[in-house]
Parts: C-alpha cells; structure tokens; sequence
C-alpha cells in the first residue's frame, strides 16, 4: 500500500479512538506520538479488517468459505435474538406498580407502553426462533456424508462463538445478559444484511471504483476508514457510556472531582460547588457525569439550595432554598415548577471547589458556629 494512502486508516482509526467509550477518555489526555500511535494501531486493525472483507467479497458465490460463514454467522444471530427477546418478554412480564407513578394518567401511559413492549419482543422470539429453525434447516438440508460433519461444526462453532462474546463483552457492558445478547445479535444480523446487499452489487462497485480511483489498494484503504466511522456506533451500543464510567471509575483512572460526580450521581448524594463568582450550589448532580474526551465542559445540578461565599470570611451563607419553592408552587397548584425544571448548567472551568454535602452535619457545623439566620 503507497504510505500517501496510510492516511486514510489513520483517519478512520482517529476517529474510532476518540469516540468510542472504551477509549475517548483515554485518548483526551494524549497528544503527539500518543494519540498517533493510538490512531494508528485501530487503523491498522481496520485496515487487515477491510482487506479480509474485500476478499471475501471476490470469492465465488459457489466457495465453500462463503455458504459455511454466513448460515453459520445468521443462526449465532438469530439464536441470539431469540434469548435476548425472551429475556426483555420476561423482564416486562410483571405490572407497572401503581406506587412507582405519580398519576393515573402516568401508570395507564407505562401500563400500555410495558405491554406494547412484551407484544414486540414476543413477535421478535417467534419470528427469530422459526428462522433459526429454517436457517438450521437450509444449513443440513441434504447434505452428503463428508458435508455432514462440517455443517454441523459451522453450527457449533456459531453458537460457542455468540455465547463467548456475551460473556467478553458483558464484562464490560454495563447491560443484563439478554439485553446484551439482544444487541449482539442484532448487530451481526444486520452486518450480514449489509454484506450480502454490497456482494449482490460487488461488481458494479467494482467497475466503479476502478474507473474512478484506479489506484492499486485505494479500495482497501477507503473501507478502512469507512469501518472506523461507522464501527463507532455499534460498538456504543454494546458498551454504553455508563458502563465505561463505571470501569474508569473501577480502576481509579478518574480524576477527584469526575469521581466525586460519578459517585455522588450514583448514591443519590448531594454534592456542594463553589464557583470562582462566589456563588455556591448544592443539589444533586443530574443527567452523564463529565469526563475528559466526552462532555463539553459542563455539569448539570438539581439544586436544593444555593448562596454564597462571604469576601473576606469565605464563610458560606445560603439564601436560596429551592425545595420550599417546589412545596409552595405545588400547594398553589404550579406543577410546572419542578425539579427537572430547576437544573443548573455549570461549567466545569467556573468549578473552584465541590464536595459532597451533609445536611445534618451543616447544620451542626453551623449551629457550633453560629452562623447567620436561613433565608428565604
């Protein structure tokens, strides 16, 4: 491959790198050589990735390589599919509890939604299970002798394969075994849809391509990008941004005041800021937790109260209590005043100090030092 196409990979490994949850943290902090060298190790993964799709692509319909892969790769899908939708036909299985909801009106909304819910899932589990059957069918159907074993191999290996990355996978994820496997299967279900589309039209993509870029192994270097891009998305979906938090939270690679959002997010505890302005908030951290490489510098808090810090003293003194403001607009008929409505959007660069926040231990704290009178 000339080194003018490397370019090309690195772009698409630049991209994934600095995307994906397991990684975009880790490449926030990295610059120069680092973030290069990263950029290039997914590129050059991608890259042997794209050149094994395209030969793929060229072998005959009549290979052996290509009517054993795909039945093999549809049935660990469609097996797949069929736990994951029982799973979430199970998990739905049980009423919404009416003391969970704050109306009527909300309890019939999510009754009716749970039990849409169950009805899809089921027709998910009949339909993923008699195409598995048929797919299982076509795989043996008259096979000879000498094809029998390796048929049924194909079949084994497709199954122990989807069952171990559930199992890699899930040690990472931060989803149940059947939403897990759920995803998984769709995924490898519509990455055969994709395939079989692009290898109907391989020779006209071919031609195509020759005639408009015909520079030897473009091609490879241009689905190395495209499978960096796009690879993006699914690979989110099976690792969720709350599950690379909580392993960069597991492994102490957050800094003190991300690992203080995390956890106080996490516990439902209220955390204390301090703002360089002087003005000091104090709620609940609401909405993703900010870390390097994936928010945009900013925190949201529910506040149950805020103030400010004295000039000279820096001594707290809180004015504002915004949870008797809740009480008093609902005793006057005011829903609309709530505590979604009541988030505070700060960013992280004003943040001079945060904590977590004890209300019994202030107000011991500033009886002991005979703080001034609560305001409204």
């Amino acid at each position: 491959m000339p080194f003018d196409q490397l370019i090309l990979p690195l772009l698409g490994g630049y991209f994934f790198v600095t995307r994906f949850n397991g990684t975009a943290y880790r490449c926030a902090s990295y610059s120069g050589h680092k973030l290069i060298f990263s950029s290039a190790f997914a590129g050059v993964f991608f890259g042997l990735l794209a050149f094994g799709v395209i030969q793929w692509m060229g072998l005959p319909d009549e290979a052996r390589l290509v009517n054993v892969t795909i039945p093999s790769v549809v049935f660990a899908a469609l097996a797949l599919l069929v736990f994951g939708s029982y799973g979430h036909r199970q998990a739905l299985s049980q009423p919404v509890d009416r003391n969970e909801t704050e109306s009527e009106g909300e309890f019939a909304k999510r009754e009716n939604t749970r039990r849409v819910n169950q009805a899809l899932y089921s027709l998910w589990l009949i339909a993923s299970a008699l195409l598995s059957l048929a797919v299982a069918v076509y795989i043996f159907q008259y096979p000879p002798v000498a094809a029998l074993l390796p048929s049924l191999a194909a079949v084994l290996a497709s199954l122990l394969l989807s069952v171990w990355g559930v199992m890699l996978i899930n040690t990472y994820a931060d989803l149940r075994a059947y939403a897990l496997s759920f995803r998984l299967g769709s995924v490898l279900l519509a990455l055969v849809v994709v395939l079989l589309v692009i290898r109907k039209h391989r020779h006209t993509i071919a031609d195509l391509w020759e005639q408009s870029i015909p520079i030897d192994f473009a091609g490879v270097a241009f689905v190395a990008m495209v499978l960096g891009i796009v690879a993006v998305l699914p690979c989110n979906w099976l690792f969720p941004y709350r599950a690379a938090i909580r392993r960069l939270f597991t492994n102490r690679t957050l800094d003190g005041m991300e690992s203080l959002f995390y956890h106080a997010g996490t516990t439902f505890q209220q955390i204390m800021v301090t703002l360089k302005s002087g003005k000091v908030y104090i709620g609940y951290v609401d909405g993703e937790v900010p870390i390097s490489g994936r928010s945009d510098g900013y925190v949201t808090i529910v506040p149950t109260a805020s103030g400010h810090r004295e000039t000279d003293t820096r001594r707290l003194s809180l004015t504002t209590f915004y949870a008797d403001a809740v009480t008093r607009a609902e005793q006057d008929g005011q829903p609309a005043l709530g505590p979604a409505n009541l988030g505070k959007v700060i960013p992280l660069s004003e943040i001079v100090s945060a904590g977590v926040f004890d209300p019994d231990f202030f107000e011991q704290f500033d009886v002991a030092a005979d703080s001034p009178a609560r305001g409204g």
